[in-house]
């Protein structure tokens, strides 16, 4: 670190192989490394400003560093005609000739009616990438509803979905890791039109704040309709999903995120009966208390989502109960 010289690093894809030597341009950067990418003719794609923006959205949205991209936009401007430049004073010694003189309205409509010229002009800036906070590294008591309620919508790719509950915990011991799970408030529209199948399932899987898969199975079937995220710093980076999919680390995640998960229910459940039986205020019409008295959220929510969770009732033996 305290040396003054720079060197360069250099390898192909694929091999095991790599150089290093020193820099023949000298020190040219003051701090930091540079990365230099070479793309193959069949991967220019990876260029493109769209693909670089969609990827470091996907993959990097929560990183702490942040992430700029370099982006150019070209606009069209109006060019003022060099010809209507004159000077001042000549303008004005101009206009006293021309003070006797008429001057028709249709010469002055089509003076009006002239063409503005235009020109092109590139302009150059850097786009910040990753500005979602990963608000579940953060404390409970820091976040408030609507933070909660906008991070749901971020997950859900949704602006327009709410959810109807959520819990936010960290799991601590031998493996530890940080999650929020939602409930939707409403059944998927691919729900409703029978294509169950098409609807993203699972929850979104990170390993130090960087995605790993945004469709990570880590609850069962039965509840595959709640949306969330699970970070874990015990988890390697550089392995793919299969591999992941057989780890015991991910074995105790699951255990513990199925409990969280079944655990919101049954708090869901016994908060609305809770509220669906409280004795109706002083004053209160014994009509109007019928009314209130019969409305049961989690009954009515329950209603949209009771396929899937009566089929855990058949498959889930060990949390059945």
């Amino acid at each position: 670190p305290d040396s003054p010289d720079q060197y360069v690093w250099t390898s192909t894809n694929g091999s095991s192989d790599f150089q290093v030597f020193k820099d023949p341009r000298g020190n040219t950067l003051t701090r930091g490394t540079e990365i230099t990418l070479f793309l193959k003719e069949d991967c220019m794609e990876y260029a493109d400003q769209f693909k670089l923006e969609q990827l470091a959205k996907h993959y990097s949205e929560f990183v702490v560093h942040p992430i700029y991209l370099q982006t150019f936009e070209t606009v069209t401007v109006d060019v003022e005609d060099d010809e209507e430049e004159v000077d001042t004073d000549a303008e004005t010694k101009k206009s006293d000739d021309e003070d006797d003189l008429e001057v028709s309205d249709e010469e002055d409509a089509v003076e009006e009616e002239k063409p503005k010229k235009t020109k092109e002009v590139t302009t150059m800036e850097w786009e910040h990438l990753n500005k979602s906070p990963a608000i579940w590294t953060r404390p409970k008591e820091e976040i408030d509803d609507e933070e909660y309620r906008s991070f749901y919508q971020i997950i859900s790719r949704d602006d327009y979905m709410e959810p109807e509950r959520w819990t936010h915990f960290q799991a601590e011991g031998n493996i530890n890791f940080k999650s929020i799970l939602y409930l939707p408030k409403d059944v998927p529209q691919s729900w409703r039109t029978g294509m169950i199948d098409a609807e993203r399932q699972g929850l979104s899987l990170y390993v130090q704040k960087v995605l790993i898969s945004d469709e990570f199975e880590l609850l069962p079937r039965y509840l595959s309709f709640m949306r969330g995220v699970v970070d874990s710093d015990d988890l390697p980076l550089n392995v793919n999903r299969e591999t992941l999919q057989e780890s015991k680390i991910i074995q105790v995640i699951k255990k513990k995120v199925v409990r969280k998960a079944l655990e919101m229910l049954k708090n869901f459940a016994k908060e609305a009966d809770e509220e669906a039986a409280k004795e109706p205020e002083e004053g209160e019409d014994e009509e109007d208390a019928t009314a209130t008295k019969a409305i049961n959220k989690y009954n009515d929510w329950y209603t949209n989502f009771s396929p899937s969770l009566k089929m855990g009732a058949i498959e889930d033996e060990p949390n059945r109960g």
